[in-house]
Parts: C-alpha cells; sequence; structure tokens
C-alpha cells in the first residue's frame, strides 16, 4: 500500500513538473486587409508635370497570398506656382489673362510581396503611369483653345517598397528606377510643334527614378 501511494505521488509530482515547462504559444492576430485607398497630399501642391497639382487616389487589391494589384487615378489642375505668376506679372495683371490647365494620370502596378502576407511588408513592383496636361491661355471667360501647350509622359519603372498597415492605416513608401518617355507640344490650330524640353528635367535623356509615399486607410 505504501508503495503504491508513493507510485501515485511520484507520477503527480512528475506530471505537475512536465506541465509547467509546457507554455502556451499565443500568435497574434492579424487581421486580413484585402483594400486599400491611398493619396498623397503633397502632390497636391506640385504634379508629375512643373505648374501642375495632382489629386490622386490609389486603390489596391490583394490578387494572391503575397501579390497585389494597385491602379492610381489622377487629376491634373493648377498648383500655386501658376497661380503666383498670374498673380504678380504686370503683363498678365493688365491683360486679365489667367491659365487653364486640364489633364490627368492613370499608374498600374503589379506587386509581389517578399516576406509577408499581401498587402503588408517589402515589395517589388513593375510599374507604368501615363499623364496628360494641356496648358491653355484664359482672358476672362475666353479660353484660347486653339493654341496651347501639351506635355505627354509615359514611365516604366521598377519599384521597391513597404507598406505599413496598422489599426486600418497603410503607409507605404517606395523608390525605383526606370525609363522615361516625356514630350511637350505647341498645337497651333491643329498643327503640332515640337518644344525642346531638356531644362526640365534634373537628369537627362530618358533615366527615370522614383522617390514617394501613399497614406490611406486599409480593410
Amino acid at each position: 500500500m505504501i508503495k503504491t501511494k508513493l507510485f501515485i505521488l511520484g507520477f503527480l509530482v512528475t506530471v505537475s513538473l512536465f506541465a509547467q515547462e509546457i507554455k502556451p504559444t499565443i500568435k497574434p492576430i492579424v487581421l486580413s486587409t484585402n483594400y486599400t485607398i491611398k493619396t498623397n497630399p503633397f502632390a497636391m501642391m506640385l504634379g508629375p508635370f512643373i505648374y501642375t497639382s495632382e489629386y490622386r487616389i490609389a486603390i489596391e487589391n490583394k490578387t494572391a497570398q503575397k501579390q497585389s494589384v494597385q491602379i492610381g487615378f489622377s487629376y491634373l489642375g493648377k498648383n500655386s506656382l501658376m497661380k503666383s505668376i498670374e498673380e504678380n506679372d504686370s503683363l498678365y495683371k493688365a491683360n486679365n489673362y489667367k491659365y487653364a490647365v486640364r489633364g490627368f494620370r492613370l499608374q498600374f502596378s503589379y506587386r509581389f510581396f517578399l516576406d509577408e502576407e499581401a498587402p503588408r511588408g517589402a515589395y517589388f513592383s513593375p510599374h507604368v503611369s501615363f499623364s496628360n496636361v494641356n496648358i491653355m491661355l484664359r482672358q476672362n471667360s475666353n479660353v484660347y483653345r486653339d493654341n496651347y501647350i501639351k506635355g505627354t509622359y509615359i514611365n516604366y519603372a521598377g519599384l521597391f517598397g513597404y507598406q505599413i498597415i496598422q489599426n486600418s492605416v497603410a503607409f507605404d513608401i517606395f523608390m525605383g528606377f526606370g525609363y522615361r518617355d516625356n514630350r511637350w507640344v505647341e498645337v497651333d490650330n491643329n498643327q503640332t510643334f515640337p518644344i525642346d524640353d531638356a531644362d526640365l528635367y534634373y537628369f537627362k535623356k530618358n533615366f527615370k527614378m522614383y522617390f514617394g509615399f501613399n497614406a490611406g486607410i486599409a480593410f
């Protein structure tokens, strides 16, 4: 009887010590995110073209465990620099000249996430962007539509970025390099005349560098 009690007591002590060594592993719960909607308020001060403001919205959709697609839409208008020229130039003030700026931008990128599940973490993304703007002179309510300056930017790039999503807030920072095909022309009564735009860019030739961010909501 004493041996039996000692055996049971030893068994219970062993089980108790073994149980103390087992610690439950609790993994943090990461809510699944399928969409992000983002913008960049600083683009309103300077868009892809000189003298333009960009009002951007970018929509990202998760397509696979580590992949997503993002499409961006932008309206391009007149920025504060061009408004300053209108207000301070004596010729413009005397003749009541102003500029009418109308344009748009479309962006497309497909993202491959390297570590975490999309759309979180580090990623690589092929990226293409198309922008178009018309800059016309306006006097009072009369817009000179037969004579204007037209800009067209087509960019192809590879982007590396990192997207943080916390409490349904998304912050996406990226940089990259690529190829640009940018053109400026003057349109006069349906005739087109190329404009030398070499002095408009910091990098010469067709080299394009990206560095930027977007922020918004995730759900």
